[in-house]
């Protein structure tokens, strides 16, 4: 809801359950279970915006032989609950949010999961993009887009499910699910 009681406030309620059993990407099952609010609170104007965020999730990872799977992902089998708070600066220009041809977007989060729950981490992360019309006639539109991120484990190791994983598809050159955590056994 873009004007939450009629004020230039966001709010977003999620609530979703995944189910994902083992194949060519991932040697385990996995069953998630969670939600989220966030509200979005502009601080200039439409171009920079403040959104805060509270998560919780319950993930349960099986697999059926665990003496097959490396000591990480034997570690990261069973339940675990994660409760997490976090903020997000956004800086848009964007002509249109939908089909953007000019204008730059730049997102900086962070995220600290350790507000109960099993994990505690902190995870900073930051994508910019740049549009510009290129040739206007043929609807042609430049983009140059980077992002990066950090993530740290405060007082634990990191599961590998809790570890960057990049499945967006703008990454050019890598298989599906190509970057996160291996597994050299399976």
């Amino acid at each position: 809801e873009p004007y939450f009681l009629g004020r230039r406030v966001s709010l977003s309620l999620d609530v979703y359950r995944c189910n994902f059993e083992a194949n060519d990407y991932r040697s385990y099952d996995s069953k998630t279970t969670g939600g989220s609010i966030a509200f979005g609170l502009p601080l200039r104007d439409d171009e920079l915006r403040l959104n805060l965020i509270y998560r919780i999730f319950d993930q349960d990872l099986t697999w059926n032989r665990p003496q097959d799977l490396s000591g990480g992902l034997q570690s990261s089998l069973g339940r675990n609950l994660t409760s997490s708070i976090g903020y997000s600066l956004v800086y848009d220009t964007r002509d249109s949010k939908r089909d953007p041809r000019d204008g730059f977007y730049v997102a900086f989060s962070q995220e600290f999961a350790g507000v109960g729950g099993d994990s505690r981490y902190l995870s900073t992360t930051i994508d910019a993009r740049a549009y510009k019309e290129l040739l206007p006639e043929w609807g042609v539109i430049g983009i140059l887009r980077t992002g990066g991120g950090y993530l740290n484990g405060l007082g634990q190791d990191l599961r590998s499910s809790e570890q960057f994983q990049h499945s967006d598809t703008w990454l050019r050159g890598f298989e599906m699910q190509g970057i996160g955590p291996r597994d050299s056994r399976t």
